[in-house]
């Protein structure tokens, strides 16, 4: 049976034209009238969505400009899972084995609980003495009627805000943890990050110290027992020069030269005296030598004076002022001012020659007095000094 289409279009329409018309043959399905009344409910309503629209984004900036802003302060600490060796190498690295990847996550998170802790809080608190601090309180927006006047309640209530804006992060694959603290105060969020960090670091410290305290114990029991087995062998050394009338001035149980001068103080200082006496000796005999040399001979015609490079200035000024001299008798007569200017020069020069000589002669006999005295004070000193290591060993 032939049936006729439902809708058949009209020639001379256009492709609009044609669109509606099969749109309206076929019907209005519900999604696409839900839709259109949406539409239709906005544009009639339009003004109303965008006062409301705007009022809601005013709101939350006034909000967000009345809300106080809240610092947050982060520090970083290193977590290491190596322990210090108190013995050495040798006897804590034969039997020590790596520890396994549990033990380190293990040992990780345990370092994380104790960041959280309250007994670091509390270490933190005491040691910025938070609980009677105003600023901490008015920081963390706490009214001054919320404190109950209690020092140990205050404190406590400071412990719990300490732990309350705490965060600690540590990423996978890193031992560097994040400490972040948040107030309204900048300045006191990052000493507050700070002191945690510090607090872990001497927290650990301590713990590592007390952990050591078996082999702290161990090696001062053994280094009492060489102590004692010393004073022993000392005493039977001392004795022993005792009976043989020795002074001991080194150390019997060393063979290495002048190392060797390690034993008492006081047979050190025997030592050192001597070496000290001996070399003043020296200096006195080079300086006896020096004043010897020049004591007879005139004053201008030994060594020391004529090295003297004042004297040498002044002989070679009096040289000069010689040769202009006798340029001057042979130009003018006896009298003439030229004549009588450089014969007075000459004369100061000679005047002030023989003084420098003189000084320098002085100085020779002054050193070798000081030489000599030197060498009695430190001979005195060294026969002291003997007497004392004689009473010394019979100690």
């Amino acid at each position: 049976m032939n049936t006729e289409p439902a809708f058949q279009p009209q020639t001379g329409m256009n492709a609009q034209g044609r669109y509606q018309a099969a749109y309206l043959a076929v019907g209005e399905n519900p999604i696409s009238a839900n839709i259109r009344q949406a539409i239709a409910a906005v544009r009639r309503h339009l003004w109303m969505a965008l006062a409301i629209v705007g009022a809601v984004v005013v709101l939350a900036l006034i909000s967000t400009l009345l809300d106080t802003p809240r610092y947050t302060a982060d520090t970083s600490v290193q977590i290491n899972d190596q322990s210090d060796e108190v013995l050495g190498s040798q006897f804590e690295g034969a039997n020590a084995t790596g520890p396994s990847d549990w033990d380190i996550d293990r040992f990780l998170n345990t370092q994380l609980d104790v960041l959280q802790s309250r007994g670091l809080a509390e270490r933190v608190a005491d040691r910025l003495e938070l609980g009677t601090s105003e600023r901490f309180f008015s920081a963390m927006e706490v009214p001054t009627s919320a404190l109950a006047g209690d020092q140990a309640q205050d404190r406590s209530l400071a412990v719990d805000l300490l732990r309350s804006n705490l965060e600690i992060d540590l990423p996978r694959a890193t031992r560097v943890a994040t400490i972040s603290f948040t107030s309204t105060d900048a300045a006191l969020s990052a000493n507050i990050a700070n002191a945690f960090a510090e607090e872990f670091i001497q927290a650990n410290l301590q713990r590592r110290f007390d952990s050591t305290s078996y082999a702290r114990d161990f090696v001062a029991e053994q280094l009492e027992e060489a102590r004692v087995d010393l004073e022993d062998s000392e005493r039977e050394l001392n004795d022993y020069a005792k009976s043989a009338g020795l002074i001991r001035t080194y150390d019997a149980l060393t063979t290495d030269g002048r190392d060797r001068l390690t034993g008492t103080v006081t047979a050190s200082s025997l030592v050192q005296l001597n070496d000290a006496a001996i070399a003043a000796r020296a200096d006195r005999i080079a300086a006896q030598s020096r004043w010897e040399a020049i004591q007879g001979t005139p004053l201008l015609a030994s060594q020391p004076v004529l090295n003297n490079p004042t004297v040498q200035a002044l002989m070679t000024r009096r040289a000069e002022l010689q040769s202009e001299l006798q340029t001057a008798r042979d130009r003018y007569l006896d009298n003439h001012p030229a004549i009588n200017w450089l014969e007075a020069d000459s004369a100061a020069i000679n005047r002030q020659l023989e003084t420098t000589a003189r000084q320098v002669r002085e100085s020779i006999r002054a050193e070798y007095r000081a030489a000599q005295s030197a060498e009695s004070q430190l001979d005195s000193q060294v026969d002291r000094a003997r007497g004392n290591s004689l009473a010394e060993q019979d100690q």
